[in-house]
């Protein structure tokens, strides 16, 4: 398959932070077109694609190996996309969320739009990602869906050797290094459960900790 860039299949960008705009245009334009790229987040390597095309949701499940309706979590780079995933928030929910983000806590929302992202839930999880230079990609791609990089029930990956070894040309860009070797997930928190709950342990426990305590009667309050 034909690459961005010439002939090979996955290009490759070492460092997401040192990478100057023109050279992230390519990677930008793979996302628009429905293309899947790996992308080490601040926590692990992840999976990513444009969150409202089908096709790119047809071929993230394809590469993820799970179930369509189980949905994945979108990346964000401000509060201002939440519209865009049809989430809305009351005042109170909105001021803890900019007290909480960015960091690596997703949170689980209540979303009036079905999303191919989200499996035609009426939910959807969300994180913006502690890292300025994700946050920076994102303000050019808009949000990203995002999921672990492994097929499901597998361990993630935590190199872009490894990346490539397991989903070879199957993606478009391969773009980060190695992961810390202390990486964990993101903390799962789910805000439109009564009450709020964590439903998945990780990198942001005490973030979610002190979250969990300022939303106490979300969604009730909306």
């Amino acid at each position: 398959m034909t690459g961005p860039g010439g002939p090979a299949r996955p290009a490759r960008i070492a460092n997401l932070a040192g990478a100057t705009a023109e050279e992230l245009k390519p990677v930008v334009e793979a996302v628009r077109a429905g293309e899947v790229i790996a992308l080490l987040t601040e926590t692990l390597w992840g999976l990513s694609a444009d969150p409202f095309s089908r096709q790119a949701m047809e071929r993230l499940v394809g590469l993820k190996g799970r179930e369509a309706r189980k949905g994945f979590l979108c990346l964000v780079p401000s509060l201002d996309s939440l519209a865009a995933l049809g989430v809305t928030v009351d005042r109170r929910m909105a001021d803890a969320l900019r007290r909480l983000w960015p960091s690596p806590v997703t949170v689980v929302l209540p979303s009036a739009r079905p999303l191919p992202a989200s499996g035609g839930l009426a939910t959807v999880a969300i994180r913006m990602p502690d890292s300025e230079a994700l946050l920076s990609f994102l303000r050019e791609t808009g949000p990203l869906a995002s999921t672990s990089a492994n097929t499901e029930g597998a361990p993630p990956v935590s190199t872009a050797i490894e990346v490539e070894r397991l989903f070879g040309d199957r993606l478009a860009w391969i773009v980060g290094g190695i992961c810390t070797p202390e990486a964990r997930p993101s903390t799962l928190l789910d805000a439109t459960a009564i009450p709020a709950r964590i439903l998945r342990p990780g990198a942001g426990d005490a973030a979610a900790g002190r979250f969990l305590l300022e939303i106490e009667g979300y969604p009730e309050s909306l």
